[in-house]
């Protein structure tokens, strides 16, 4: 996954990650939110699937629907998270590498 290009991209994650309720938006659904051309706001949606930020799915009804790609956590964050070892722990270990 890499990080979004442009405010447009940027703008788009973020109405995306606040509306991560599980269900997709559609490209004519965030078009209107953001008031912005339909054809526009397509092309970004396109390149962000295509960096790994966005997942693109067919709903029932056939529609193309955009979702926030499952971020990935890393090892070490995992592990302190979970109460395996401490965030101290974690960053001696890292300074060791």
């Amino acid at each position: 996954m890499r990080p979004p290009g442009n405010p447009l991209q940027q703008r788009l994650l973020g109405v995306l990650d606040d509306h991560a309720s599980g269900d997709g938006m559609t490209a004519e659904g965030l078009a209107t939110l953001l008031s912005l051309p339909v054809p526009e706001v397509e092309a970004e949606l396109d390149t962000l699937v295509h960096l790994g930020n966005l997942a693109r799915r067919a709903a029932a009804g056939g529609e193309v629907q955009y979702s926030a790609a499952p971020r990935r956590k890393l090892l070490g964050r995992m592990l302190v998270d979970n109460g395996v070892i401490t965030e101290e722990q974690l960053q001696e270990a890292l300074a060791e590498q």
